[in-house]
């Protein structure tokens, strides 16, 4: 009698296949080119794999370009590219949570409702939205003390208000200048946990200078982790004596504070600003973390 054979191929739990995805996820952080290929293979060899690395690959999405290399015109083309990427997948946008927005790369077409306003709001509209980090980069500091940094504005800045005003944000990261940074602190949207500020502020600047990013009212909001380098720290903690409102809502919101580290902030500056002591005097139920 003849026996037919049939092949079966091997087969794995799937909990064990989304155990290799993870590990190979983990390696991408550092834009590991041979983890980020394999991933992209995962994510096209089955569907059971798919979702998984797919979550991995666009985890975080990089609106960075390099100057010298790209033009205004390619990244304009690219961001459109990337709204009708958004709009052909219903599930792309669960797997992006974070944002990372280099100003200076974004600003040219910031009203073209085809790129980057539409790409912000469908980040944050989308009921499948898994957005809950935004990474601002600004320019490095201007040499001479008139020069303004430049600002989002029009139909890029309605987006991105709305953008942080939607409360899917629970970390805010800002690596540049920004304008009234006193007020960046007293007016964070709601729903913010976690914020790290790095050369917020220069001086001398010009008043007008920085992007402007009081776009919240304070109320209710609890920051969980905040994370300032030694410029930061004196834009923001010289200047809480700039008003007793302003003052009692700030201190008010780190009540709740657990992480608090203070990168490159040296004694002297602690001494000389003194309301470092208020701030430490306020969070001392709930601090559990004290990097200085």
């Amino acid at each position: 009698m003849a026996t037919t054979l049939t092949y079966s191929p091997p087969y794995l739990p799937q909990d064990i296949l989304d155990l290799i995805v993870n590990e190979l996820g983990s390696s991408t952080d550092g834009y590991d080119r041979v983890s980020r290929s394999t991933l992209t293979s995962c994510a096209l060899v089955s569907k059971s794999m798919s979702a998984h690395a797919r979550g991995h690959l666009f985890s975080t999405i990089s609106l960075c370009w390099d100057p010298i290399t790209s033009t205004a015109k390619a990244r304009r083309t690219r961001i459109r590219a990337l709204k009708r990427i958004m709009e052909a997948d219903p599930l792309f946008v669960s797997f992006v949570h974070t944002l990372e927005l280099a100003l200076n790369d974004v600003l040219r077409g910031a009203d073209d409702p085809g790129g980057l306003p539409g790409v912000l709001t469908m980040l944050y509209s989308t009921p499948r939205s898994g957005l809950c980090s935004l990474r601002i980069i600004m320019p490095c500091a201007p040499v001479f003390p008139r020069h303004v940094w430049p600002d989002i504005k029009g139909a890029g800045r309605k987006a991105f208000v709305n953008l942080c005003l939607s409360g899917c944000l629970a970390e805010l990261v800002i690596h540049g200048p920004v304008r009234d940074s006193i007020l960046l602190l007293a007016k964070i949207p709601k729903g913010l946990v976690s914020m790290e500020l790095s050369n917020l502020s220069y001086l001398p600047i010009a008043p007008e200078s920085g992007m402007g990013l009081d776009v919240g009212d304070g109320a209710g909001a609890k920051l969980e982790k905040l994370v300032v380098d030694d410029v930061s720290a004196t834009a923001l903690f010289a200047n809480l004596e700039a008003g007793p409102a302003l003052r009692t809502r700030i201190l008010a919101m780190m009540q709740g504070l657990k992480t608090l580290e203070l990168e490159g902030v040296r004694a002297w500056t602690a001494v000389r600003h003194f309301a470092f002591a208020p701030v430490l005097q306020q969070c001392k139920g709930s601090l559990q973390r004290l990097v200085w």
